[in-house]
This record gives C-alpha cells, structure tokens and sequence, in this order.
C-alpha cells in the first residue's frame, strides 16, 4: 500500500474542507483588517507630515529668534560699551572734583594755621605792646583779623563749589533717568514705526500682485485680440475684449499710482525711522548708561522665550520619534507581507 498517496489525498480533502468552509470568510476578515491599517497607516502618515511640518516651523521661528536675540545682545553691548565710558568719563570728573576739592581743603587748612599762628604770634606781641606801652595799636591785628576772615570765606567758597560739584553730579543722575525715560518712549515709537512700515510693504506686496495679475490678464486679451481674424474685429467678442482691455488699462495706472504713493509713504517712514534711529544713538551717547536693569529683563524674556521654545521643539521631537516607533510596530508585523501578497 503506498501510505504517501494516502496521504496526500487526505491532505487535499483537508483543504477543500477548509476552503469550502472557511477561506471566504478569512479572506474578507483579512481585507477588512487590511483596510483598516492601511486607513490607519494613512491618518498615522498625515500627523506625521503635520508633525513634521510643525517641527520645521518651530526649527524657523527659533532660528528667527536667535538671529533677533544676537541683533539685541550686540546692541547691548554696544550699549554697554557706550554706558561704560560715559560712566568712566563722569568717574573720572568726580575724581578730578574730589582731588580739586581735598587740594583746596588742604591749601584753605595750611592757610589757617599759619594765620592762626599769626594771630597767635600778633597777640603775643600785643600783649608784648600792652604790657610795655599804654598805647594800643590796633592795627595789625585788624589786617590778621581780616587775613583770617578772607580764608574762613575761601573755606566757604571751596564749600559751596564742592555742593555745586554734588548738585551737577545729582542732575546728570536725573537727565540719565530722563534720558532712559525718553528712550522707552523713542522705543515704543520705533516699534509702531515698524509695524507700520511692516503693513506698508504688505500693502505693497499686495499692490504689485495685483499689478502682476492685472498685466497677465492685459497680456492674456492682447494676446487673444492679436489671433482673431481681421475681418472679426467689428464683432461683439473685440468690442467686449476692448472694453476689458481699457479697463484693465485703468486698473493698471491705478496701481502703478498706488504703488508709486506706496513707495513714497515707504520712503518717508524710512526716513523718519532712520531720524529716530539717528536720535536714540546720539541720546545714548550723551546718557550716563542707567538701563541695565531694562536690558537684563529684556534678555531674560527672550531667554524664557527661547527655553520655552526649545521646550516646544523637545516635545514635537518626542513625539515625532513616538510616530516613527508607531510606524516601525505596523511594519515589524510578520504576517502583514503574506496577507498583502494574497490580496495581489
């Protein structure tokens, strides 16, 4: 008895069984499970492109960021730079006032004690005079007297002129408050000067698509005017052709005017931004450098900004990488190659 044919026949009885019975039904539960991960395969695909384009956007704005975080500390820097000599130059003059005023102190000091000593001395020779003579003269010790009120009052002078050097110093404290005070505000005024300047080359670059548009649709009815026929001109199609074309003629002037007035209002708010830009670098030249504690806010916000921006990135990372190991568990199926082979 040969048992392989045995067996073979009841093998293949064994898979009529099966396939009578069963394999319709496999075959729509696996195209139904198909479709379903390949509609999941679809959506997972689509967040990871927004995924991916979020990440991108986030990588621009963080790059637009730093370029704007290294324009602002080379600017305070340069600030800082400009702070530090006013505040050297006004060091050194209060230098030079003390050393003026302690010289003066000193001359005004030795100068009294040798008039006291004078006085001294013209009192012992007065009573030297009182004792010998009845007679009193009185004299000199009028002129030592005098000699000591002069520098008694030069003492005083060099008093007032070291308040007067107080004073000073205490007014270009208040004109440095003044002048960071005036700076906030030329700052706020440069800012609504960018924004407008910002909506006006917007404006423009709507004008000139306009333009564009305008002079391709001119070119598209010349075109189409210069193929008719000559002997179709008189028609209604060329009149209303004709009637388009002058429209879009006058459109076209009127942008070229808009964008003309554009240019020219652009121009201004130029100038004037760069009259503001010219005023705030003089006023800090002439400043005593007491916005430090402005500028340190000012980097510290931009450093939160940017942290929480790096935050942001992290986290669209994580969950790009999170898309990606979701990706690789569809794919790492060992029965999804068999299945997509059967539905071929």
């Amino acid at each position: 008895m040969d048992y392989s044919t045995i067996s073979n026949k009841t093998n293949c009885t064994e898979m009529e069984e099966i396939t009578n019975g069963e394999l319709s039904e496999r075959y729509y539960l696996l195209k139904k499970q198909f479709e379903n991960l390949s509609h999941s395969y679809d959506i997972i695909k689509q967040e990871l492109h927004d995924t991916k384009r979020s990440y991108q956007t986030a990588l621009d704005v963080q790059s637009h960021l730093n370029a704007e975080l290294e324009s602002y500390q080379a600017d305070e820097e340069r600030r800082k730079n400009d702070a530090a000599s006013r505040i050297a130059s006004l060091q050194e003059e209060i230098t030079m006032l003390r050393e003026e005023r302690m010289e003066l102190t000193e001359k005004h000091t030795v100068e009294l004690k040798k008039y006291e000593s004078e006085v001294r001395r013209l009192k012992e020779e007065n009573s030297c005079i009182q004792r010998v003579s009845p007679v009193r003269d009185s004299s000199e010790l009028e002129e030592a007297r005098a000699a000591v009120n002069s520098a008694l009052s030069d003492a005083e002078s060099a008093k007032a002129a070291l308040e007067e050097a107080r004073a000073e110093v205490l007014s270009w404290r208040v004109k440095a408050e003044e002048l960071v005070s005036e700076m906030a505000e030329i700052r706020t005024a440069a800012e609504l000067r960018r924004e407008e300047l910002r909506a006006a080359g917007e404006r423009e670059a709507v004008a000139l698509a306009d333009l564009a548009e305008a002079r391709a649709m001119l070119h598209q009815y010349t075109s189409v005017q210069d193929l008719e026929p000559h002997a179709a001109k008189g028609n209604s199609l060329f009149a209303e052709v004709e009637d388009k074309r002058q429209e879009m003629a006058k459109n076209l002037i009127q942008m070229k005017q808009t964008n003309s007035r554009l240019r020219r209002e652009l121009a201004n708010k130029q100038a004037e931004l760069d009259a503001l830009l010219h005023e705030k670098q003089v006023i800090w030249e002439q400043q005593a450098g007491a916005t430090a504690h402005y500028d340190r806010e000012l980097i510290e916000n931009y450093e939160d900004r940017i942290s929480q921006l790096e935050g942001l990135c992290e986290k669209q990372r994580r969950e790009l990488a999170r898309w990606f190991s979701k990706l690789g568990e569809v794919t790492t199926h060992g029965w999804l190659p068999g299945v997509l082979d059967h539905l071929r």
